[in-house]
């Protein structure tokens, strides 16, 4: 099976080595490129143009199996089977994992005192917000979780997680507060009760969390950046089930 694909990111280098190493055809193309293959890998987040996109389709036959977040964009230009990386629970499960545990890396490097009994809100208690705060609260920290959802409020107690408004900043010390919602819920109003010393981290795609992100650490696409081998094999897994039925 001949596999195309389209990124420059240190993840995809690997993940083309994977690919190779277990009986695939694969290469890295570049966004100029007109693709004939089997299937075709496109980024998880990437700016592509129309006019690329056009590009790219121009002589691809629409048995090509497509991976790519942008199945509206792609449909368009290409009338084929699109499988959309956000859609694969196992994927997103990995893939929010990976982030936490990079987002963790961050943390103990920021603060400068030990992580037992650092106080540290978590804001959003989704998928990365659930991994972050299950591996902090084994580190002995005091985690303090913000949700919005009723049910995210109430599994957090489950876990003897602290709840809180997003008021607490206006009269809590953190020393770390985690944005993990692209929402903006930090109002610049509320950063003025915010200690210097609290150390402010983006995880969050734009908008982001923080309406004022002057002391905000906006770290973004860490998988890619932090743990590209992990972030490569997790992509693998996830096509490798469409790529396998292929295959037989």
């Amino acid at each position: 099976m001949k596999i195309s694909i389209i990124s420059n990111d240190k993840r995809y280098e690997i993940l083309n080595q994977l690919l190779n190493e277990r009986g695939y055809q694969s290469r890295i193309v570049s966004f100029s490129e007109s693709i004939k293959a089997d299937a075709l890998i496109l980024p998880i987040k990437s700016a592509i143009s129309d006019n690329e996109y056009k590009n790219i389709f121009l002589n691809a036959d629409n048995s090509t199996l497509v991976f790519s977040p942008q199945a509206e964009s792609i449909s368009k230009f290409f009338k084929g089977r699109i499988i959309e990386y956000p859609n694969d629970e196992d994927f997103l499960e990995k893939n929010a994992y990976i982030t936490a545990e990079c987002a963790l890396q961050i943390i103990l490097c920021r603060l400068e005192k030990s992580l037992l009994h650092s106080k540290i809100l978590v804001l959003g208690y989704g998928r990365i917000g659930k991994a972050l705060s299950d591996m902090l609260s084994s580190l002995n920290a005091d985690v303090y979780i913000y949700a919005r959802r009723l049910d995210s409020q109430t599994e957090a107690l489950r876990k003897n997680l602290s709840v809180r408004d997003i008021s607490c900043i206006e009269n809590e010390f953190f020393d770390v507060i985690v944005n993990t919602v692209p929402c903006k819920i930090v109002s610049e109003a509320q950063t003025e009760y915010l200690s210097k010393n609290t150390v402010l981290i983006e995880l969050a795609s734009s908008p982001g969390g923080f309406e004022n992100e002057k002391n905000v650490e906006k770290a973004l696409g860490l998988p890619g950046k932090m743990k590209s081998y992990s972030a490569a094999l997790a992509i693998y897994d996830f096509i490798n089930k469409y790529l396998s039925s292929e295959r037989i």
